[in-house]
């Protein structure tokens, strides 16, 4: 069986890179090889018994409210549109009418109820909020859903009714972090007028995080129950993901992408409205709840991208890499993403794997900076994301291959130090620093690299003997950040998430620097030794463009030094005298009513005699 799979598969291989013109749309090339890819996939998991795993749906509400009215009919009616979406596209996409079962009562969603321990003022929309709801939840359905094991989609019930007639919504909107194929959490809203009436035209006013809207009843609908579609695809393991501009003009919007906002737009008279793309319905194929197989679901896994080489052809990035792994691969998912977009705008490209291998070509549509990635899709569910490597795309939209090749001789190298293997990391970069064909900035990241892995003693700023100590090399007090964990001279990595580890303001390298996510605070105690403080300020390369940050210097609890809310490439640097201060605070706030895509980073954070 195995053997005539491999053929099919690779028939299918041959027809789509030998005779297939490299302009041929994937929208084109999807039906047949969704086909082989799920055949492969129902070969894997043939015999295996049913898992029986359901979507179990979580109503969460304040103390001192109800839950909101006729909650159970109106979810009801919901889920199951938003089942029918996934069912329909997955259709679309060639895996034939899939979706994620749904946990019932009879005609009605079973739904759990969890009544919070706090009154409303005690909730709100940032992450710690969620995680105390996480936590409550925990508690209060213990032995009836586990959140380490379940796929669970949180509404939260936290919708109040101003007496002008306003709304105001304020519960936690996003996926839970880690995306993962094993378990899943996603926190969406409820209000009494969220419902499946995409067409309404009444008005109403309503106020959330992102402010203040006034919009028909149909569009709030179709935005706030394509969130819902959107918060579950993080919930199921789903990355953010763009779509072309013929995509755009033929299907709509990517889910994965800005789609919560064009979600049933067909319905409510326009051309297009919301697709899943095709990399999202191949991750979705092999995701648990839709296979209802546990086949080494919970397996350790093994997996090494290496061998990456790139050529061009008119315009196109050939690319091809060699996998190892210790589960059965489907395919590889090449991502183009123009920097600072956070996936939304990415382009997604699917390869298939013969013999360990794969290739593909990619075209563009944007110019400036990109990252490419690439995304392992496995059999049980897994998917494996590799790193992404940045590299220019031209005014003529060709690729700049130098780039890629200078950057590829880090990328084993940072995946093997953000795995947690630091001892192979260094000797990786020590590897990659006999290669010919690096750059200066390459060249400095692998031996920035080597020094992470080697601990070196931290610097006691009352009585140290230097001239000159970079804050990052110097003990501090306390420390706090809005998002993860403060760490130095590199950026916060949540579990196994592959964003970055160097610091980078403005597409410039920093070796020394404090990771900030607002809001932060860095405390060191100076004993009065120091007279002046520099440092220069901004978000990461790459961060959103939503993010901004006010950075706050402050001596012995007095303001010294506050800047300009910056956003995108915006830096500033700092000089401020330091000279009889004891205690130096170093703080961002967001500048905004949240803190989303604020990834601010002190760079530099120098004292100085």
């Amino acid at each position: 069986m195995y053997n005539l799979l491999r053929l099919f598969h690779c028939a299918i291989i041959i027809a789509l890179f030998c005779f297939a013109p490299y302009t041929l749309s994937q929208d084109q090339q999807v039906s047949a090889f969704s086909q082989s890819i799920q055949q492969v996939i129902d070969a894997y998991h043939e015999g295996v018994e049913s898992n029986q795993e359901t979507l179990k749906i979580v109503y969460f509400y304040p103390n001192d409210v109800e839950p909101q009215r006729n909650y159970q009919v109106r979810l009801t009616r919901i889920m199951m549109d938003v089942q029918n979406f996934f069912r329909a596209e997955m259709q679309r996409n060639g895996f034939g009418p899939k979706t994620f079962p749904l946990e019932m009562e009879g005609e009605l969603v079973k739904i759990y109820l969890v009544k919070g321990q706090e009154r409303s003022e005690s909730y709100g929309h940032n992450f710690k909020y969620g995680g105390m709801i996480r936590t409550e939840i925990q508690q209060a359905l213990k032995g009836e859903v586990d959140l380490n094991r379940d796929y669970v989609l949180v509404f939260g019930g936290m919708s109040l009714k101003q007496k002008n007639g306003e709304y105001y919504f304020y519960a936690p909107y996003y996926g839970w972090p880690p995306l993962v194929h094993d378990r899943g959490l996603a926190f969406v809203a409820d209000g009494e007028i969220l419902d499946t009436d995409y067409t309404s035209t009444e008005l109403i006013r309503y106020k959330e995080v992102r402010g203040g809207f006034t919009k028909t009843v149909g569009e709030f609908n179709r935005l706030y129950i394509g969130g819902i579609a959107h918060e579950l695809g993080h919930g199921l393991g789903l990355h953010h993901k763009g779509q072309s501009p013929i995509q755009k003009q033929v299907l709509g919007t990517a889910l994965m992408g800005m789609g919560n906002h064009t979600f049933r737009d067909e319905v409510a008279g326009n051309k297009v409205g919301t697709f899943l793309s095709f990399s999202s319905a191949v991750q979705l194929a092999v995701h648990p709840l839709f296979t209802q197989s546990d086949k080494n679901r919970y397996q350790p896994m093994q997996f090494n991208l290496s061998n990456i080489a790139t050529k061009l052809k008119d315009n196109e990035l050939g690319i091809k890499a060699t996998i190892e792994s210790s589960q059965q691969a489907v395919a590889v998912i090449v991502s183009s993403d123009p920097l600072g977009r956070g996936g939304y705008d990415a382009q997604t490209w699917v390869a298939p794997i013969v013999d360990g291998k794969f290739k593909t070509f990619i075209d563009h549509y944007q110019d400036g900076k990109h990252e490419l990635g690439f995304s392992v899709v496995f059999a049980n569910g897994a998917v494996f994301h590799n790193r992404k490597i940045p590299y220019m795309v031209n005014s003529s939209l060709q690729p700049n291959v130098d780039d890629l090749i200078a950057n590829f001789p880090i990328n084993d190298a940072v995946t093997a130090y953000l795995k947690g293997d630091k001892e192979r990391a260094a000797e990786l970069s020590r590897s990659g620093l006999t290669n010919k064909s690096l750059n200066n900035l390459s060249a400095a990241k692998l031996e920035h690299l080597i020094k992470l892995v080697e601990s070196s003693e931290l610097v006691n700023l009352a009585a140290a003997s230097d001239d000159t100590v970079y804050l990052s090399d110097a003990k501090w007090q306390s420390a706090a950040v809005g998002w993860g964990e403060p760490v130095r001279d590199q950026y916060f990595n949540v579990n196994n998430h592959p964003n970055e580890v160097f610091l980078s303001l403005n597409d410039k390298f920093f070796a020394n620097g404090l990771y900030a996510h607002s809001p932060s605070q860095y405390v060191f105690n100076l004993d009065r030794r120091w007279k002046n403080f520099e440092a220069i300020v901004g978000l990461q390369s790459g961060a959103h463009d939503s993010g901004s940050g006010v950075f706050i210097i402050k001596g012995d609890g007095k303001e010294l030094y506050r800047s300009e809310r910056l956003s995108g490439n915006d830096t500033e640097k700092i000089a401020v005298d330091i000279k009889n201060v004891e205690q130096l605070e170093l703080i961002v706030e967001s500048g905004k009513s949240n803190n989303f895509s604020c990834w601010t980073v002190w760079g530099e954070p120098l004292v100085s005699r």
